[in-house]
């Protein structure tokens, strides 16, 4: 299972995929996030910073395109969280949360089939949802940027165990994850366990 925050950010993941793109940290290299590592998560905590492994984004991000462009590449992205996730001693919490997401995407011109950019920024536009743009601009090749909001806002209980947190929401949806303490700082985390070493997929920061 995944907390709230995090399932929010794999759910953009997946719907940018289908758009021919995804998201991520801000960087193009590197691991990301810390270990579960458990720990007492009460008190009120204001997201600070998220990031998200470069080497499952781009795996994604080809998927994504697979059929279309196998040679597109991201050449930028950054997740903007803010809001709070306020865990309290009686074992309720109320999350008020945004993820503003911002991903840039090279498409070769040998992927576009004649087609000019402009042409492009269409047939991606048409794929948006609510809270998603993208805009795609240049000659011979696109330099394409998708913006992304995302908004999740409840209370309800949590449970924790080990290094694990369940969350039940005031509307009766379950979701949970692992999750780290340390000192002022709350990690949510979603991990790969699929490999022999698990990765961090994302690790989303709160301080207090």
């Amino acid at each position: 299972m995944q907390t709230r925050a995090t399932s929010t950010l794999s759910v953009v993941f997946a719907s940018l995929a289908l758009a021919a793109s995804t998201a991520g940290c801000g960087g193009s290299s590197g691991a990301c996030g810390v270990q579960p590592c458990g720990g007492d998560p009460v008190g009120n905590w204001n997201a600070s910073g998220a990031c998200a492994d470069s080497a499952e984004l781009n795996m994604a991000f080809l998927e994504g395109l697979m059929g279309f462009c196998t040679t597109a590449s991201l050449s930028g992205y950054s997740i903007r969280p803010s809001g709070t996730f306020n865990l309290a001693a009686d074992l309720t919490y109320s999350l008020n949360m945004t993820l503003n997401m911002t991903v840039g995407v090279n498409i070769p011109g040998s992927c576009l089939m004649g087609q000019t950019c402009a042409a492009l920024n269409t047939a991606l536009q048409a794929q948006m949802t609510a809270g998603q743009s993208v805009s795609c601009a240049g000659s011979g090749s696109c330099n394409c940027t998708f913006n992304i909001i995302s908004t999740d806002a409840e209370t309800g209980t949590y449970t924790t165990a080990g290094t694990e947190m369940a969350l039940t929401s005031a509307a009766g949806s379950t979701s949970g994850g692992p999750y780290c303490v340390q000192g002022s700082t709350l990690h949510l985390l979603t991990v790969d366990t699929s490999m022999p070493m698990a990765t961090i997929q994302s690790d989303i920061v709160f301080s207090r």
